[in-house]
């Protein structure tokens, strides 16, 4: 998480699921420190950790 460079201190967190290009929004979490994030099932899962401050869109321009 701190590699992460964020005015806020924040990154949105989300699943990314590349076979039918919905994303699945995690949450918001501090750039501090170390977190585990468990994929939603045992299929094929993209984790995407973007800057909050950066206001970027959803990977894949689907949201769950």
């Amino acid at each position: 998480m701190t590699r992460i460079t964020d005015a806020k201190s924040s990154a949105i967190c989300s699943w990314f699921n590349p076979r039918d290009g919905n994303t699945t929004r995690i949450g918001v979490f501090p750039t501090t420190g170390s977190r585990s994030f468990t994929p939603p099932d045992a299929n094929d899962w993209v984790l995407v950790l973007d800057s909050q401050a950066a206001n970027l869109g959803v990977p894949g321009g689907k949201n769950l």
